[in-house]
């Protein structure tokens, strides 16, 4: 139900035809107004998809055997109410993105079910934004229906006390804003590097300045845990995309920094505190790394043992000793490959990555993996096992040693020096929101079991796979067996901190040590606030019947 005129014709047209004819589209000023809600009322209607309300009345809520779902433009829990201007005027470009949820008794603090961000283009202006955002939700819309028939929706708790709200009477009163948004979309033209060199720059200042010192004695008697990836000699080809892989020279930069100034304990340490409810050292950090790869022992390791620091590392158990690569980094090569070479390489009958399409293979992989996570399993799964074994066809874990994950045997051997222990990240990072409560639980009790058999050690934690998450995904860790669950969600942690909602502040930024100094100390969100706005565009890549999405 949305309040702007012809939805119908101008928006919604084009999915009404796919949607199932059992869905009604009705247009009103507003879902609250007597029509609508009496319609409501009288249809018995299981699913109401919203535009445009941000508040719905108790007697609606209270409709028993009724859900609600939303569509925010903005990216959810930051910017909640009227949310493009906001997301513009307060972090730019990065701010940006479409959100569905589920409605509660508060402004867009109902827990989210999709979130994706937009594909901006220059000349875009406020109104064009807004209508992708629309566009794009009335497709996410279509998907949550389809989840609606397999079962009751699950989404991803928010903490209602995180962001900010805006309403339409502060926009208007706040001009300044408004400039602010505008001048972040003229942004889109411009190149990231300067924007970039000043982020790096602002970062280089404070840390010189000693702000990053102030920051970080603020940390106080709390828990800090780094999530990292890979660590290579050389970050070069198409291990630089996602920017999750470090070189080693900057890792053992980070590492000394944190043996200097930090309080580096294990993720066993820090679960015995969270049990137990002591509070943590001063400046206390935790260091983990996620997806088993074997550079992690060839590399990392070396310089753990060089200072001293232990570190925790997850696996997706399944795919321990099967000499194959995880569907995302051959999907690095692949995107690589095809935008040199022009060609195009097809992955299902319907899906191809078309290298005719790609102008930034960064932006061309972040934007597949980001929809390869939130496809249906029963789209995703067929063609991540696709990636997989394409991989294995062309020897990936040979051709490309970075991308290649340890045996058993090997971690083993590590476990032996007493630095390294080991976690689960499922199976074979499967989206766990996305499975039924039963099978959730299964999926992680089976990686857990497996690491216990083969390494004969105690699994007591996961990382959730793609750091999603929900309620229903935590209670299924804790029915598994687990202690703790992390998440990717930045902050830190309280010794009485949720154990299955652990948060992770992720480390990258091509091993930049200034914005690692940021980043560690706390500064970041302030940062990247007085940095200005960022350009966060993604582009089209993937063909779809011989096309590219737009």
């Amino acid at each position: 139900m949305g309040r702007q005129a012809r939805h119908e014709d101008r928006v919604l047209g084009p999915f009404c035809r796919q949607l199932d004819p059992r869905l009604r589209v009705v247009r009103g000023q507003s879902v609250n107004d007597p029509p609508c809600s009496q319609l409501i009322c009288q249809g018995g209607y299981r699913l109401v998809f919203v535009f445009g309300t941000g508040l719905l009345r108790d007697g609606l809520l209270g409709l028993s055997g009724t859900t609600f779902v939303n569509l925010h433009h903005g990216w959810l829990p930051r910017f909640r109410g009227e949310g493009i201007i906001a997301a513009l005027a307060e972090e730019g470009i990065d701010g940006l993105g479409v959100t569905v949820h589920l409605v509660d008794r508060g402004v867009d603090t109902g827990p989210i079910l999709y979130r994706e961000r937009l594909i901006l283009e220059p000349g875009d202006n406020a109104y064009a934004v807004a209508l992708k955002a629309t566009r794009r939700g009335v497709s996410l819309f279509h998907t949550v229906y389809q989840d609606a028939q397999r079962g009751p929706l699950r989404g991803m708790p928010q903490d209602p006390a995180v962001g900010r709200l805006y309403s339409a009477k502060t926009l208007t009163r706040a001009y300044q804003m408004r400039v602010t948004a505008a001048r972040s979309l003229r942004a889109i033209d411009a190149p990231r590097a300067p924007r970039s060199r000043a982020t790096r720059l602002a970062a280089e200042v404070a840390v010189a300045s000693g702000v990053t010192v102030l920051s970080r004695k603020r940390h106080g008697r709390r828990l800090r845990i780094l999530m990292y990836h890979g660590v290579v000699p050389r970050v070069s080809g198409p291990a630089a995309l996602g920017n999750l892989f470090l070189d080693e020279a900057a890792f053992a930069r980070q590492m000394g920094h944190l043996r200097r100034a930090f309080c580096v304990i294990s993720l066993d340490e820090a679960l015995t505190r969270l049990q137990t409810e002591q509070p943590f050292p001063e400046c206390a950090v935790v260091i983990t790394l996620d997806d088993g790869y074997r550079n992690v022992l060839a590399t990392a390791l070396p310089v753990l043992r060089r200072y001293g620091l232990p570190a925790a590392v997850f696996l997706p158990s399944a795919q321990v000793d099967e000499r194959s690569c995880s569907w995302f980094d051959v999907l690095r090569v692949l995107v690589v490959q095809c935008a040199n070479e022009r060609t195009t390489i097809r992955l299902t009958q319907d899906l191809a990555i078309d290298g005719r399409f790609i102008r930034s293979p960064e932006r061309t992989f972040r934007a597949l993996s980001l929809q390869m996570t939130t496809l249906p399993p029963d789209q995703a799964e067929p063609i991540m096992a696709r990636l997989v074994g394409i991989g294995q066809t062309i020897r990936l874990p040979d051709r490309c040693p970075e991308f290649a994950l340890a045996g058993w045997d090997e971690w083993r051997d590590a476990m032996a020096g007493g630095l390294i222990t080991v976690g689960s990240h499922g199976t074979r990072h499967r989206n766990l929101r996305q499975l039924s409560a039963t099978d959730c639980v299964e999926e992680l009790r089976r990686s857990k079991e497996r690491i216990e058999e083969r390494l004969s050690t105690a699994c007591r934690a996961v990382a959730y796979p793609y750091g999603i998450w929900d309620n229903e995904v935590a209670e299924a860790a804790r029915l598994a067996g687990y202690a703790v669950g992390l998440t990717t969600e930045n902050g830190l942690n309280e010794s009485g901190s949720r154990p299955f909602t652990l948060r992770r502040t992720m480390i990258g930024d091509q091993g930049d040590f200034a914005l690692f100094c940021v980043r560690v100390s706390g500064l970041w969100e302030e940062l990247r606030v007085l940095s200005g706005p960022r350009q966060h565009a993604v582009e089209p890549a993937i063909g779809v019947s011989g096309g590219a999405l737009a």
